[in-house]
Order: C-alpha cells, then structure tokens, then sequence
C-alpha cells in the first residue's frame, strides 16, 4: 500500500493560492451550515406553512437540477475571468441568500417567497 509523505502531500497542497484555502473553509462552513438547515426547512414548511411533504419534496428534488443547471455557464465564466473571483462572489451571493431567508422567515413570508430566495442560492452555489 502506498503512503505518500508529509512533504509530498504538503508541497502538493502548498502550491494552491492562499486564496483557494479561504474561499475552500468558506464554502465548507456555508455548504455544512446549509445542510444541516435543510431538515429544519422541511419541518418549518410543513408544520408552520402547511405545505404538504410532497411538496417540499418536489421542491428539494427541482432545488437539485437547479444547482446543476448552471454548472456550464459557471465553468466557462470562472475560465473567463478567474475562478478565484467566482468562488468569492458565489460566496458573497450565498450569504446574502441566507441573511434573506432569515428575514423572510421572521416576516412570516410564504413557502413561495422562501422558495424563491432558495433557488437563488442553488444557483449561486
């Protein structure tokens, strides 16, 4: 079995940008704080709003091709101008996202609302 060595593995990953490591924990703590969200989502939807869990499930399901849909144009925009600056801005456009879900939430917005401001961050993530 193969190990490779500290310094291997280090020179590896000390070749990156210092900016690849900021915007890398950003989106780790941003994808692993959305994803324990999601469950507490469904329960708000269901319970608060009164929306059936079928439609909640049809929601997250379409939320899933909607994170996938603009995967291409995102591609050939970070090849046109820099990924560092895509990974950034994405990160930025995600966090307004969360704040807007929250205040919506607290203004008692509707599914529809919510919805809407959770599509846009699928897309910006």
């Amino acid at each position: 079995m193969y190990i490779p060595s500290f310094d291997r593995i280090r020179s590896r990953f000390g070749s990156f940008d210092r900016r690849i490591y900021i915007l890398s924990i950003g989106w780790l703590v941003t994808s692993s704080g959305f994803a324990m969200v999601i469950p507490f989502m469904s329960i708000y939807f269901h319970q608060e709003l009164g929306v059936s869990m079928s439609t909640i499930g049809l929601f997250f399901g379409l939320g899933a091709i909607l994170r996938a849909a603009p995967q291409p144009f995102a591609g050939w925009l970070s090849d046109l101008i820099g990924r560092v600056p895509i990974l950034g801005w994405s990160q930025v456009l995600r966090s307004v996202t969360f704040v807007s879900v929250g205040l919506a939430i607290m203004g008692e917005a509707g599914f529809f609302t919510i919805a809407f401001i959770l599509s846009f961050n699928y897309i910006t993530g």
